[in-house]
């Protein structure tokens, strides 16, 4: 019987560079869009019941758009009845169902006092992201692996991921020798990324019964280091480090910086959107990078 992800007893993420074509780049960012209107989606009804208040007698127009409003955050069905486009066959069901979980995850530590806001609108920035999760058919699959599930690695080159096809990764030679070593590992959330330097990544998470690193041997003598901003670490014996700086890094970003300044200025002299300027869109490229 597979297990679950919490079942297992060591977990690990990992990071890889993705390489998608032009058609997977399309797709990636539509499945980032409707991820990030569905949270939108999610906070503008509540702020809209909120908005309500308690109401102490009864208004039909009132009370049925209430009930309209908690229906569509509770059901992806009548979500999708609102939102004919919803149901293309590009945009991928697990990226939904993530969404909306992510948005009662917010809340969940907005009431635990982790964060100072509740869930907020997410606004377009240049950087992309959703999330998916594999399937492991129960019938089909007696366990878990890294190659068996809907989504997952088909060799050490290659991941596959829905709606977006076969895809090649590149991650780091020892760790990747060292999973697929591994009897079991169970692929749970993956995370598709794009930065705002344009390159793609994949991280996910994963759970196996094996230890992932080997277990470092307990030594008497013990180091506490505590970080700060005064200097780069302060540890238990009173030894300070100061903090690194290297100022030819910031000249750089600075000049980077005026130059990209220029560039915007160019670019709304000739009525030319942001996004449309190439030589704007270099240069901020390179500020990222920086």
């Amino acid at each position: 019987m597979l297990k679950r992800m919490s079942e297992y007893s060591y977990y690990a993420g990992a990071c890889l560079r993705l390489y998608p074509s032009h058609r997977q780049k399309r797709l990636i960012k539509k499945n980032a869009d409707a991820a990030r209107f569905v949270y939108n989606e999610m906070v503008a009804c509540s702020k809209e019941i909120s908005s309500f208040g308690s109401l102490n007698i009864y208004i039909k127009g009132i009370s049925e758009r209430i009930a309209c409003l908690q229906e569509r955050m509770k059901s992806v069905t009548a979500l999708k009845a609102h939102f004919l486009w919803m149901d293309d066959p590009e945009l991928d069901a697990n990226m939904i169902a993530n969404a909306k979980k992510n948005y009662a995850h917010a809340w969940h530590c907005y009431r635990q006092g982790e964060t100072t806001s509740p869930p907020a609108f997410r606004r377009r920035t240049y950087g992309q992201t959703y999330q998916t999760n594999p399937h492991y058919h129960p019938k089909r699959v007696l366990r878990a692996e890294l190659t068996n599930g809907s989504a997952g690695f088909r060799d050490k080159h290659h991941v596959y991921i829905p709606k977006l096809g076969l895809m090649r990764c590149k991650g780091s030679r020892k760790w990747m020798d060292k999973l697929f070593d591994m009897k079991t590992v169970r692929i749970g959330t993956m995370t598709i990324r794009r930065d705002a330097c344009g390159d793609y990544f994949l991280s996910m998470q994963l759970a196996s019964d094996q230890p992932f690193f080997d277990v470092l041997f307990h030594k008497e003598d013990s180091l506490g280091i505590d970080l700060n901003l005064c200097n780069f670490y302060t540890d238990s014996n009173g030894e300070t480090v100061e903090m690194p700086v290297r100022q030819h890094l910031l000249e750089r970003l600075k000049r980077a910086r005026r130059i990209l300044s220029r560039k915007a200025v160019s670019c709304r002299r000739k009525k030319i959107m942001l996004k449309n300027g190439r030589n704007y869109q270099k240069q901020r490229q390179r500020v990222a990078r920086l």
